[in-house]
């Protein structure tokens, strides 16, 4: 699958890659997932569902491109500083759950949390550090959910993990066993995607440089 992944042309025509924000771009690309959640989970019994992806990294458009400096090697020109077009976090697909406030982009990075927040961040913690499938229970407004947190690899790599895809559903719910390899594969040609998406941001970035 690795393999594969590599030489995937997820977007075809590169050309409007990146002219929606990423959010945009990986609801659309994860239709499948988003919109037939219950069918990947065999449940009839539940509808609402909340998804979101945990990127560890990836690029963005500059709110000023004056901070963007570009140099030249010989392999070709190269942002020097990538702190104002560098991003992470959380990004929400779905949420018919209604779980936006114990979702906050940074949750990651929060160290003062506590109650489902907690259980939220460590059950997505747990797939970055374990690079391992995993679910976790947790309580919020008196009502009982699980989380489901499936690693997004590094393109190519079996071992560096960039993110996590997470789906969380009421709690009860007995999904199958090939559940992990489904959400695996999905997870595949999203961190192609988001390789592609990067490197169109970087393009774009230089392009309007030069002409400036």
């Amino acid at each position: 699958m690795n393999k594969q992944t590599c030489f995937i042309d997820s977007a075809g025509d590169n050309e409007h890659l990146c002219d929606k924000e990423l959010e945009v771009r990986l609801t659309e690309l994860l239709q499948p997932i988003v919109s037939y959640t219950d069918v990947i989970l065999d449940t009839s019994t539940e509808k609402k569902f909340t998804i979101g992806i945990h990127l560890d990294a990836y690029q963005k458009f500059p709110n000023n491109y004056d901070e963007i400096e570009i140099k030249e090697a010989e392999w070709g020109k190269y942002i020097s500083d990538w702190e104002s077009i560098s991003d992470k976090g959380l990004i929400i697909l779905r949420d018919e759950l209604e779980l936006s406030e114990i979702l906050p982009k940074g949750l990651l990075d929060e160290e003062r949390i506590s109650g489902a927040s907690y259980e939220i961040q460590t059950a997505i913690k747990r797939t970055l550090n374990n690079l391992t499938f995993n679910t976790h229970d947790f309580t919020f407004k008196d009502k009982r959910y699980t989380i489901i947190c499936s690693e997004i690899l590094e393109v190519c790599s079996d071992e560096y993990v960039n993110g996590v895809l997470f789906i969380v559903h009421k709690h009860g719910i007995v999904f199958p066993t090939d559940v992990p390899e489904v959400l695996r594969i999905f997870n595949r040609v999203t961190a192609n995607y988001v390789s592609k998406y990067n490197s169109c941001i970087v393009a774009e970035i230089i392009s309007k440089k030069q002409k400036n």
